[in-house]
């Protein structure tokens, strides 16, 4: 297979997993986001409860885009994770504290003890999905490189009004597919409740993703490059403004499955709207981006592609993609197949005991002697 070939497919892949995680991983973020927004005990634990069986593979997305970005693309790895080290730092943490907390928060049947994991809990969930969508902003808008493609500006120059805004998105976007989640996967009164957060997340969705495409035609302008050559391309971010608009009526008409599908082809049009803005760029470099302008779809030898990392010059060798392309049609397919088994298997079944049946709860009265 062509390197060239190889470099695109490595492109796609890498979206796809991308799109992968941001459906799977994307609802039990908005669930924990919305965590703390519920005062009733009874309807955390089932919060809880529906994303038990599922959260940490939901998180193997999440790991192999990052194994997937550095198997195909190192020089954009390490020009990102090196550029964003705080960020990811902070992503981190907050991953860890909400992975911590669920395991740990029935331990003990203590309200102080609960009230610090539920917050951890909260927290672990809103601070990486607004970064990660300030990442998206920052890759989106462009970042300063130097000569030797690394990272030429400071953390506070990655907290641009774009990419903060793109964060609140990124935040508004897991919170509603979150909420869309709680409504198919749970019963009433939580279904209730998850459909008026529903509501609320749709509105700031739509009204969120009209300012920042209105910002990018005016900031922006090289995103759209590509979709005024290939004017094709405009399907996709229709298909993002469609599963956003059409939630009222698939709300109404299938109202279980219904929001979860609308919030599902929204995200798949979102992060294919992006990739179509930047390919063949990975990286575009802010103090060129202006000039890429291109001539026809496919013109990536042009000189306004030179200061950017792109999937030419950014790509690993022509073996070790074809030896991970390998892996890959392996590999994909399988953490596919093992995930659509657990959702089969899984169901709704008690992933958590009820409050009342905590472990702590147990040994409380654990070895105390009867009363005669």
């Amino acid at each position: 297979m062509e390197w060239f070939t190889l470099q695109v497919i490595w492109f796609i892949l890498v979206g796809v997993v991308i799109a992968g995680y941001g459906i799977l991983g994307g609802y039990d973020m908005g669930v924990g986001s919305l965590y703390l927004a519920n005062r009733s005990e009874k309807e955390r634990f089932l919060m809880l409860r529906s994303i038990g069986p599922y959260w940490d593979a939901n998180q193997v997305w999440l790991v192999t885009a990052g194994g997937g970005l550095f198997a195909a693309f190192p020089f954009v790895f390490a020009t990102v994770f090196s550029g964003f080290y705080l960020a990811m730092i902070l992503v981190l943490f907050g991953l860890i504290i909400r992975t911590v907390s669920i395991e740990f928060r029935h331990q003990l049947n203590s309200p102080t003890w609960i009230k610090v994991w539920d917050a951890c809990f909260g927290i672990g969930s809103i601070l990486p999905s607004i970064l990660l969508g300030v990442a998206v902003g920052n890759i989106l808008r462009g970042i300063p490189l130097d000569a030797q493609t690394n990272y030429a500006g400071s953390f506070f120059g990655l907290l641009s009004p774009y990419a903060l805004l793109m964060g609140v998105l990124s935040l508004a976007l897991f919170t509603w597919h979150g909420s869309n989640y709680l409504i198919a996967a749970s019963d009433a009164p939580l279904k209730d409740t998850a459909r008026d957060w529903g509501k609320k997340c749709w509105v700031a969705v739509l009204a969120l993703m009209v300012v920042l495409t209105a910002w990018t035609f005016v900031e922006s302008p090289h995103l759209v490059a590509n979709f005024n050559n290939l004017p094709v391309l405009y399907l996709l971010p229709v298909i993002a403004f469609a599963g956003i608009l059409s939630y009222p009526l698939l709300a109404a008409k299938m109202p279980c499955f219904g929001p979860l599908l609308s919030s599902v082809v929204a995200i798949l049009g979102m992060v294919g709207t992006a990739g179509a803005s930047l390919f063949p760029r990975l990286v575009p470099d802010l103090t060129n981006a202006g000039q890429y302008n291109p001539a026809f779809f496919g013109d990536f030898t042009s000189a306004h592609l030179m200061s950017s990392l792109t999937i030419m010059n950014a790509s690993n060798s022509q073996f070790t993609l074809t030896v991970m392309f390998i892996v890959a049609a392996v590999g994909v397919p399988t953490v596919l197949l093992y995930t659509i088994y657990v959702y089969s298997k899984m169901g709704r079944g008690p992933a958590l005991e009820e409050p009342s049946a905590a472990p702590a709860a147990k040994a409380k009265g654990a070895g105390k002697p009867k009363k005669s």
